[in-house]
């Protein structure tokens, strides 16, 4: 049978709180692969992902997995995006500043260096507002992780690709783990899900399996599934749209939807006169993500327009 533990990974003493990072170790052998998950406090649905994982994975394996079920346990204790004591983004400051102090860069140095003792890393995240299923797809850094992303991305069973350009619109992203795993060569691939209440259970099952046919192709779980080449996935870059005013969200749109440059994807309501507005797209493609009936403020994101690439 399969050697499966629990532990405690440590990171700091507050007092009458011990903050420490909980991982599910699976295995011994390599190829070694850590799966992180919650690295936003308030992001949900790779937890239910990962618990029927758990329960369909082989009694025998070649290599290990370690799964960080939540790395920002102090953020899902406040039901919050961010680190609670410092507003710090768990995902952002790669590599960590020398001499960096409190609670969030301890826990970004712990998983950097777990990042270091791993061969591959799969990253779980789930998206605010209702969304098209992505494996956010970033440039690795030589040729045979390359071509293993290029596999791996066949087998995750998304909906579609999400192309991680950080020279273009992604720029933001430039100081993510994930592009601080591959500056040190080591593979590594990020999911987007639904929000949990967006998601039905055909769709756990499914992703469930595609994270096993991933940790397979890797050689994590000792063969390789058969990848069928001609599945063509959409692959696209995004294209954000923020909200100008504040106000009660209508999308007028689906999810899933072609929309022209200058079409209307929804109206925002003005909570003082009623009165509503039509939001109209700056950009032509498909809608990959739109935001529901909600109260948004100046400076929040409406929805995404995916823009294909070839």
């Amino acid at each position: 049978m399969i050697s499966r533990s629990n532990k405690q990974l440590h990171i700091a003493n507050l007092g009458v709180i011990d903050v420490a990072l909980p991982v599910i170790q699976i295995g011994s052998g390599n190829p070694k692969a850590l799966v992180i998950n919650n690295m936003h406090g308030n992001e949900l649905t790779g937890f239910y992902v990962l618990e029927k994982l758990m329960s369909i994975l082989p009694d025998k394996i070649l290599g290990s997995i370690d799964i960080i079920t939540t790395a920002n346990p102090l953020g899902l204790l406040h039901k919050q995006r961010t680190a609670p004591f410092d507003g710090a983004d768990l995902n952002r400051g790669y590599p960590i500043p020398q001499k960096a102090r409190g609670v969030s860069p301890a826990i970004q140095e712990k998983l950097a260096g777990l990042v270091m003792d791993h061969d591959l890393i799969i990253d779980l995240h789930t998206f605010m507002r209702p969304c098209l299923s992505a494996a956010l797809a970033l440039k690795q850094s030589s040729e045979a992780n390359q071509t293993l992303l290029s596999q791996i991305l066949q087998t995750l069973n998304t909906e579609i690709v999400i192309n991680m350009d950080p020279g273009g619109e992604e720029k933001r992203v430039n100081s993510a783990l994930g592009f601080y795993a591959i500056g040190q060569n080591i593979f590594f691939v990020a999911i987007e899900y639904p929000p949990i209440q967006c998601v039905n259970d055909e769709q756990i099952d499914a992703y469930s399996q595609g994270l096993k046919q991933a940790l397979s192709v890797a050689g994590v779980l000792g063969g390789q599934n058969i990848i069928d080449q001609h599945n063509h996935l959409m692959c696209f870059e995004r294209q954000q749209i923020i909200s100008r005013q504040s106000g009660l969200f209508e999308p007028l749109k689906k999810l899933g939807e072609e929309i022209k440059a200058g079409e209307a994807f929804g109206r925002i309501i003005d909570i003082k006169t009623l009165s509503s507005d039509p939001i109209c797209s700056p950009y032509s493609g498909k809608i990959i993500e739109i935001s529901g009936r909600q109260f948004y403020m100046y400076g929040e994101k409406l929805a995404t327009i995916g823009k294909s690439v070839l």
